[in-house]
């Protein structure tokens, strides 16, 4: 009897085991999608306009404000299966695309990194510390991504190097680390824009380090990680250190709820107000309008610009301008009528419209 409870306690443990392990993963593991759900969405014609040239190793659907994404990890092998990360890998490169409204496939970012054939033997994505999560709550998914190498010198990870890369709003911030068994060889470099990152998302990142030295993947140094930690602690400190009046994301709220009052619509434009736009020839052409009246004359300018453009905006990033050369041109990304060219001015801690877009029949 004794010996029949031993048993069943046994198997009780090991099922209670591999259930909590199970658990674990599903909490803070992505799911990738299966290889028919790869092949339909991503044939080989998809795969020659993104660009890739490696064997994917997995992909990982996400969707935000921006709409569906993909992040496509793909990792040139010389020995080995690609699955295994025991097999040699050359190189990597990860793509972040999405589809475009007429079915064509739009690259965001890549990530591209390869060996050091003199002192590394393999580089490889470490899928199980990925994160595609809204970690700021700001309706947009901030994607960290790791990877690391083997060194020919030392066991395992003892010399290798770690890449962790953190894209918010557009960019990307990395902290590279250089294992090594010797203090004095192990060093970190960690971006500057790191610490101006929301609290959210620093903790993200902390909590990865700590799995990084618990897994025996990564040893930080400990002025490293009390760095870090730091920042955690003082956060309002570092923000007002960093705090030079509204942020562009402050102004696009701020322009939203403006664009629903003509009062307040009118304090966040400059006067006269440069407007450009593609005429019939195909050719950039500009006016100025120098009254809040003479642009509610203008209805692709007030009814579509500013009150269908900015009511239904979801982002704004800098870059990509094609209109404006200005330095202070962002793009505004909006569900009615698509991407529009802003330039903005700072007054005082508040930006204001100095040039935008206009649409065009």
């Amino acid at each position: 009897m004794n010996r029949h409870f031993k048993v069943l306690l046994t198997i009780y443990s090991i099922f209670i085991c591999t259930i909590g392990i199970a658990q674990e993963d599903k909490n803070y593991r992505e799911t990738p999608l299966t290889d028919m759900e790869i092949k339909k969405l991503f044939p080989a014609e998809v795969l020659q306009q993104i660009g890739v040239e490696f064997p994917i190793f997995r992909v990982y659907p996400f969707e935000d404000k921006d709409g569906k994404q993909y992040l496509i990890l793909t990792e040139k092998v010389t020995k080995g299966n690609i699955q295994d990360e025991n097999s040699l890998k050359r190189s990597i490169k990860a793509f972040n695309v999405s589809f475009e409204v007429d079915k064509t496939v739009k690259v965001r970012w890549t990530i591209t990194d390869y060996i050091d054939k003199e002192r590394e033997t393999s580089i490889w994505f470490w899928s199980r510390y990925l994160r595609l999560k809204d970690l700021d709550n700001d309706g947009f998914v901030d994607p960290i991504v790791v990877y690391g190498t083997k060194s020919i010198y030392g066991d395992h990870f003892e010399e290798g190097r770690v890449k962790i890369l953190i894209y918010h709003l557009g960019k990307k911030i990395v902290i590279r680390h250089q294992n090594s068994e010797m203090d004095d060889a192990r060093h970190t470099q960690v971006d500057k824009s790191f610490y101006a990152l929301p609290l959210s998302i620093k903790k993200k990142v902390y909590d990865i380090i700590d799995l990084l030295e618990d897994n025996g993947h990564a040893l930080f140094l400990s002025e490293v990680k009390e760095q870090i930690k730091n920042s955690l602690k003082t956060q309002k400190n570092t923000t007002s250190s960093f705090d030079k009046g509204e942020t562009i994301d402050e102004f696009l709220q701020r322009a939203k709820k403006a664009a629903s009052s003509n009062a307040e619509l009118q304090k966040t434009i400059n006067f006269p107000l440069r407007v450009r736009g593609i005429n019939d020839k195909s050719a950039v052409f500009e006016d100025k309008f120098y009254s809040f009246a003479e642009i509610k004359d203008n209805v692709m300018l007030y009814e579509g610009t500013f009150k269908a453009g900015l009511l239904s905006a979801v982002r704004i990033y800098r870059g990509d301008c094609q209109l404006f050369n200005d330095k202070n041109c962002f793009v505004i990304k909006s569900t009615e009528i698509g991407l529009t060219e802003v330039v903005l001015l700072k007054k005082g801690k508040r930006y204001i419209i100095v040039g935008i877009e206009i649409l065009t029949a």
